[in-house]
Formats: structure tokens, sequence, C-alpha cells
């Protein structure tokens, strides 16, 4: 979403300046009126540029999930707050999807698909790859517990080696 919001703000403020360029260029502006069309399309560059790298920011600070044995609670919302609760029974399937940046950047994007017709479809951006996946599995596949970091290091447990050597318990 950043990188989208980005690249979308960029694109706006060059066509802003460009048509302020060509305004100020052959524009039938007095002289000492050739600065105006500037002001409004400087606020509109500056509005853009908060946009595409400030507002994502700000956005992913106010966006949380958390998973439960219930199902999966979304909130998010800088000026307006959404919550959104979709529980396990209601979901129907997910899908783990990446665009080229995303592969890239090894971030994917979970949809959950539930029965219903309002907000059928809830969609979970930014996640780690292999979160997502196990997101989908806890949703889809019934997993008692929900995923987490400290549940992925404790599930390697090194083998426990003695190195006390044996007692016989025969006699000779």
């Amino acid at each position: 979403e950043r990188v989208s919001a980005m690249i979308s703000g960029a694109i706006m403020s060059t066509i802003f300046v460009t048509i302020a360029m060509v305004v100020i260029t052959f524009g039938d502006l007095p002289p000492s009126y050739k600065w105006l069309p500037l002001v409004p399309l400087g606020l509109l560059l500056m509005f853009f540029a908060f946009r595409a790298f400030e507002w994502p920011r700000i956005a992913h600070r106010h966006k949380s999930w958390s998973l439960s044995e219930l199902g999966i609670h979304l909130t998010q919302g800088v000026i307006w707050r959404a919550t959104t609760s979709v529980p396990r029974a209601r979901v129907q399937h997910t899908d783990v999807g990446q665009g080229p940046l995303q592969r890239r950047f090894g971030v994917a994007t979970l949809s959950v698909h539930t029965a219903g017709s309002d907000q059928a479809q809830v969609n979970l951006g930014g996640l780690n790859y292999d979160d997502a996946i196990a997101v989908r599995d806890f949703l889809i596949l019934k997993v008692p517990t929900p995923p987490s970091k400290d549940a992925e290091e404790s599930a390697v447990v090194p083998d426990v080696v003695n190195d006390e050597p044996e007692e016989s318990t025969h006699d000779e």
C-alpha cells in the first residue's frame, strides 16, 4: 500500500507541476502575477508528498490484527476506525497473493473470504509471506492454536546429548 501511494503521489505531483510550468510559460498573465499558478500547485505538491510519504506510515500505525480460537480480528482507520471480526466458522476460503514488488520484499496479502454478502472479503496486506501462510493454515485447517513467533522458535528443540557413560545393569 505504501509503495502504491508513493507512486500515485509522485505521478500526480508531476502532472500538476507540469501544468503549472505550461501555464507560466504560455499563459497571458502580467509579469507581476506569473507566480500565481505556483501557489495552488505548490499546495497540491505538498499534499501529494504528504500522502505519498507520511500518510502510509500513519495509517500503518493505526492498523492491527489478532488471531484467537474464534477467528481473526482486524482494526483499522486513522480518522474513522473500523473493527472487523471474522469467525472461523464463517471463513469459506483464503487466498495468499503476491505482486512483483511484494515478492521482492517477501510480503503478501491474505484475503479471507467469508459467508455472507456484506464485506464478504477481508484483506490483510503487508504480512510476511510465511506469516500469511501460517494464518491461512490456522483459519482454514483449524489448527488448534494461533501461530506465533514464539511457537516457531520453540518448535525447534535440539537433541539432548548425554556425555555420561551408561551404567551396566546386567551381572556377569
